[in-house]
């Protein structure tokens, strides 16, 4: 859905990659007639971030060279999800990179291009898969059916054909990718809807949680799902807000507005951290009461012990097991964790999401709007008092 949201932008607003305008449209209509499952790439490895880009050559992915069929990359590129089993990689850059980019300097790095996954000089280094191993769904119920492997992507005198290139040595173009090119706008919405299908899962989960631990009746407890409860609510409106006021773009079309797709992204990565703290709050030590594995509870000479110690409030010892276990994947196990990076930092570093929404409203003259309320108010009066009366 992700690559879905960014590709129909490739369709509507191929005319932001000029003089590649053509490779866009080419590249939206093969994805649509063939159904492609892409990945994307668009951040620099955390080696060196304190050095220029220039400095870092040996690991940022940069052009080497081109000629008349293409252009050879070297450099790697994270976080290439799912990256394994997909036909095709995009390759950008998000707007913590760019704002680091000067012209005149970093022209060789200023690049967005499509790779197919078998092109030649594509490497992929993996993390640890946890699909492979949760040896069963009952223990790992989400592990061993959502797990996506990440990768860094690695590419080594790499070939990419002219007509996959998107952007090519251009900073002012790279800068404004963003902004501009309706990818930002897009891509938070899919985000939005996203994360409110998740959050309403783990309402789902913690209320269960405590109604199994004869918690849901007092009234922290129910406090702190309210709150949850209006976390979900909150993403939800900001993605119909996103529907329902946008603004023109590139071809004549309409994308959510930028400024709102901005306040999104601030909301939503931050919003993790909190539901994976009530959880802890509410929940307490519940989840590691468990048994070690579902093999335990195939052991004859344990079922009495199982039966009477880990049943639940209106739950037998099978079902409680059952439902501790998905929730100890969804919030603690190792799984979790990378999911609560994930949701941190998929939209780019914490800083860079603040400094991109106070420049979008500088920009677009919110920030002067802002500014000429006040400034409306301290002409209201004086020295000798209100210089004009409240019906003026």
């Amino acid at each position: 859905d992700y690559k879905a949201a960014f590709m129909a932008q490739l369709a509507e607003g191929h005319s932001f990659y000029e003089p590649y305008s053509e490779n866009a449209l080419n590249w939206y209509k093969k994805y649509a007639e063939k159904c492609l499952f892409l990945n994307h790439v668009l951040i620099d490895p955390p080696v060196d971030r304190s050095k220029a880009r220039i400095d870092v050559r040996d690991v940022y992915l940069s052009v080497d060279k081109d000629d008349d069929k293409g252009i050879y990359v070297n450099g790697a590129k994270m976080v290439a999800t799912a990256s394994a089993l997909t036909h095709a990689t995009f390759v950008a850059v998000n707007s913590g990179t760019s704002a680091r980019m000067e012209t005149g300097r970093d022209e060789d790095m200023a690049l967005v291009f499509i790779t197919d996954m078998n092109a030649r000089g594509v490497k992929l280094i993996s993390r640890p898969s946890y699909e492979f191993n949760a040896d069963s769904p009952f223990d790992y119920p989400l592990s061993s059916r959502f797990d996506e492997n990440d990768a860094v992507m690695v590419f080594e005198n790499a070939f990419i054909p002219w007509e996959n290139v998107l952007i090519y040595r251009d900073v002012d173009k790279c800068k404004g990718f963003y902004a501009e090119s309706g990818f930002f706008n897009r891509y938070n919405l899919q985000a939005g809807v996203r994360l409110a299908i998740k959050l309403e899962f783990c309402i789902g989960l913690l209320m269960k949680g405590t109604d199994a631990a004869g918690t849901s009746v007092f009234h922290g407890v129910q406090a702190q799902i309210g709150e949850l409860i209006g976390l979900r609510d909150l993403v939800w409106s900001m993605t119909t807000a996103m529907v329902n006021d946008t603004e023109s773009n590139i071809g004549g079309t309409v994308v959510p507005k930028l400024q709102t797709a901005a306040a999104n992204r601030i909301l939503m990565t931050n919003t993790w951290g909190r539901v994976r703290e009530i959880f802890e709050i509410i929940l307490a030590g519940a989840p590691v009461y468990t048994v070690s594995s579902h093999l335990d509870l195939k052991q004859p000479a344990l079922e009495e012990t199982i039966d009477r110690y880990f049943r639940g409030t209106g739950l037998n010892s099978h079902d409680r097991i059952k439902l501790f276990k998905m929730i100890w994947d969804a919030m603690y196990s190792e799984f979790a964790g990378r999911n609560a990076v994930y949701e941190r930092n998929y939209a780019g570093n914490q800083d860079q999401q603040r400094l991109d929404a106070l420049r979008w409203a500088t920009m677009r003259g919110d920030t002067d709007r802002y500014k000429d309320v006040v400034q409306q108010s301290l002409d209201d009066y004086d020295l000798d008092g209100w210089k004009k009366g409240y019906l003026d």
